[in-house]
């Protein structure tokens, strides 16, 4: 959708399309950060939490660009939007998550923790 507002010059359609990535996006660090508070150990938490927190900023930004798009008021251009919001999701959600879910694994309480029943069993 918002490829199709981008083509059409229609704000609606680039709205549309920027408020379902914006849910998605916070569903996820709603999901992200009850993960975060279910894991045993502080810094593999602390770095889950770190990860849900960027990918709900970036997603924030990301709603701010839409309703600037929609009403005609560029608080925040394409340009600066996309270098804080990649920033937000290459550093902050996936560096952060990777190192969380790493520090959980090693700790010992990834692989069974998150996995769901009989994923990891060997064939």
């Amino acid at each position: 959708m918002i490829a199709a507002g981008n083509l059409g010059h229609s704000p609606v359609l680039k709205f549309l399309g920027v408020s379902a990535m914006v849910a998605s996006g916070l569903a996820l660090a709603i999901t992200s950060t009850a993960v975060a508070w279910s894991v045993p150990g502080r810094a593999a938490s602390l770095l889950l939490l770190l990860s849900a927190a960027s990918v709900a900023a970036g997603m924030v930004l990301a709603g701010v660009y839409g309703v600037g798009e929609l009403t005609g008021r560029a608080w925040i251009g394409i340009p600066r939007t996309v270098a804080i919001h990649g920033l937000l999701n290459a550093l902050g959600f996936t560096l952060f998550g990777l190192l969380g879910y790493l520090r959980l694994r090693l700790a010992g309480g990834g692989s069974q923790a998150l996995a769901p029943a009989g994923a990891l069993q060997p064939r």
